[in-house]
């Protein structure tokens, strides 16, 4: 089964916001920078059937915009994706929505990686993260996710989907 992991993208900084954490919203940067990432995602390989996300504000954006480039897809805001979700809850979640793979998980630093981590077995994405906007495509093997036992097939980061756009507008001019 292929699995996506996201990140949310990057989102008002919780150092200068008051409210309840699960309301903050992505910021301005963040949200211009998955926009313009949204072409590469539609010419890539990146192809969910199912978006899951955190009910938290920031995660429901970043899924809302991703969705509008996969019209028809279902989004799923899930509790059990919340900021502090433990691995169980994603696999539990993953289990649950299986049938609609590819599945395209958004949640929250460290959850989202100590998640990917764990079904790769790659340290460097348990030790590293994943920065706001990033996506780790795994293919879990079993569909039963066992642990361990996933392969990482590719991480894009926003930036990195937004230069490949520019890179081909640029080859237009030649």
């Amino acid at each position: 089964m292929q699995l996506y992991l996201m990140r949310h993208a990057e989102a008002v900084s919780a150092a200068h916001w008051t409210e309840d954490d699960s309301k903050r919203p992505l910021s301005k940067k963040g949200r211009s920078l998955l926009l313009k990432a949204i072409p590469g995602f539609v010419q890539d390989s990146f192809a969910p059937k199912a978006i899951l996300s955190s009910p938290y504000d920031r995660a429901k954006e970043t899924a809302q915009i991703v969705a509008g480039a996969f019209p028809g897809v279902p989004v799923h805001f899930l509790p059990e994706l919340a900021s502090g979700a433990r691995n169980d809850a994603f696999r539990s979640v993953v289990h649950l929505f299986k049938e609609n793979a590819p599945l395209l998980l958004i949640g929250h630093m460290p959850d989202v990686a100590m998640f990917g981590g764990r079904m790769t077995a790659d340290i460097d994405l348990m030790d590293g993260g994943m920065r706001t906007g990033e996506i780790v495509a795994i293919e879990t093997g079993s569909p039963e996710v066992v642990w361990g036992q996933g392969k990482i097939l590719w991480r894009k980061k926003c930036e990195e989907w937004i230069q490949r756009e520019q890179g081909k507008k640029k080859w237009w001019f030649f």
